[in-house]
């Protein structure tokens, strides 16, 4: 698909008077954007798959996309290298990939096993309930 998308790129830069905007900005876009899904293709495939571990990964590859695509931007237009509405971007999916990795950490009952009582918690909870009739 991304190739498809570079060649139509192309067909248009072909049709107008300047071809840098093709070079500096259209394809390394497409370029950019097409390693990103293959990328995500192929962590679905090969790490099992879950919605929170698919969310986890978007939320990585979507505040690099606009990194890249505001640094292309800046270095097209002549701009000082710095980031502005891509920081926030990288802020928001960061606090939201924290909250993801703390969800997939905690382990459910049913993952932490049944856990027996103690033979001794047996018995505290036996004197609490005999004292508490008294």
């Amino acid at each position: 698909d991304g190739m498809a998308v570079a060649v139509y790129l192309y067909m248009i830069a072909y049709l107008t008077p300047s071809t840098t905007w093709f070079w500096e900005l259209g394809l390394p876009i497409v370029a950019l954007a097409t390693l990103g899904m293959e990328v995500f293709t192929l962590l679905a495939k090969k790490v099992p798959f879950t919605i929170l571990s698919g969310a986890l990964c978007l939320f990585i590859e979507i505040p690099l996309f606009c990194t890249a695509l505001e640094l292309m931007i800046r270095r097209m237009i002549q701009s000082p290298l710095h980031l502005t509405w891509s920081a926030v971007v990288l802020t928001v999916c960061v606090i939201i990939d924290v909250a993801l990795v703390t969800i997939s950490r905690k382990k459910t009952p049913a993952q932490r096993g049944a856990q027996t009582p103690s033979l001794l918690t047996v018995y505290l909870l036996y004197l609490s309930s005999a004292s508490s009739k008294d």
